[in-house]
């Protein structure tokens, strides 16, 4: 027996040792990848918010926590010109791959409507008032004789010509119109949808790139709005509610609308996992067929890609 050959050598052959080593090459890459990733992301977060800062953008939160190289941007901006600005910056980070943004943009840019002074209506086709007869003088009474005084004729009123060929418009009174009340029903419905309207105003359900797999940092908005058609599921349980899923038009089209469809219906998912009856949910895609915002900058095709939830009519 060989004393230069170890216990533990011998009792494998050659073949399992190779086995051995190329199964544990794979988990020592992917060990390397996982304790690297929040390097990277903290480096990349450093070098976003250093950016905006210099660039005078400190309202804008940059987050990459569990995201690996997408960044995800939030706050308030003045202004949209503004807020396509800080995701154009963002994208121009080197080591960057993807930018999201949650930016709301300030009610206070918007421009106040400039009120239209009302206009005065003429009516041409008046009739000229008529002038009253004067009435005769009434004869002085005297003692000594005078002269007889002469009655003045009354005025001849003017007399005004028509044109009998062209008709006068008859005056029509203006017919007073009210709108119609809403009965209690409607005023729930249209309470419920604003609720739904509410809790996605300036928010995105966010999904794997190019997936229909819900990201964990939207689940929150998920569970808020299950809340919601909770509080509200007499009214749904007459009409339903529909999900529909839309995209940008980046890629195919064919792609987009299959995508959308497989989206809406993951969020359908979710909400018959939370106990609503899948009878009264609906999902739809539109693809790229319904866009909100311009395709031609990243800020446009954020808002485009989204999910949006209606009660349908009755």
């Amino acid at each position: 027996m060989d004393n230069n050959r170890s216990c533990c050598c011998g009792a494998l052959p050659p073949v399992w040792w190779w086995l051995l080593t190329l199964l544990g090459l794979p988990l020592l890459y992917f060990m390397m990848i996982n304790a690297r990733q929040g390097d990277i992301e903290t480096d990349l977060a450093a070098r976003s918010a250093a950016g905006l800062k210099v660039a005078g953008m400190n309202w804008a939160k940059v987050s990459l926590t569990g995201r690996g190289r997408d960044v995800l941007l939030e706050g308030v901006a003045a202004s949209e010109a503004e807020r396509d600005k800080a995701i154009k910056l963002a994208q121009g980070i080197y080591g960057v791959r993807d930018v999201q943004s949650l930016i709301n943009v300030s009610a206070r840019s918007a421009t106040p409507a400039v009120p239209v002074p009302a206009t005065a209506s003429v009516q041409a086709n008046a009739p000229a008032a008529p002038v009253m007869p004067v009435a005769p003088a009434a004869p002085v009474a005297s003692t000594s004789p005078v002269a007889p005084v002469t009655p003045v004729a009354p005025a001849t009123p003017p007399v005004v010509a028509v044109n009998k060929s062209e008709p006068v418009p008859a005056q029509v009174p203006p017919v007073a119109t009210t709108k119609p009340v809403p009965s209690a029903e409607e005023k729930a419905v249209q309470n419920c949808q604003q609720q739904l309207n509410d809790a996605m105003k300036g928010k995105t359900i966010l999904f794997e790139t190019n997936k229909a797999v819900i990201r964990q940092d939207s689940v929150a908005l998920l569970d808020s709005l299950v809340g919601i058609v909770s509080t509200c599921k007499s009214v749904i349980a007459g009409r339903g509610i529909q999900i529909s899923g839309h995209t940008d038009n980046v890629g195919n089209d064919a792609y987009n609308q299959k995508l959308s469809e497989q989206r809406a219906g993951a969020v359908k998912n979710y909400f018959v996992q939370k106990g609503m009856d899948t009878a009264l949910v609906n999902s739809v895609g539109y693809g790229e067929s319904r866009p909100v915002a311009s395709n031609d900058n990243e800020a446009g095709r954020s808002q485009n890609r989204r999910i949006t939830f209606d009660i349908n009519p009755e």
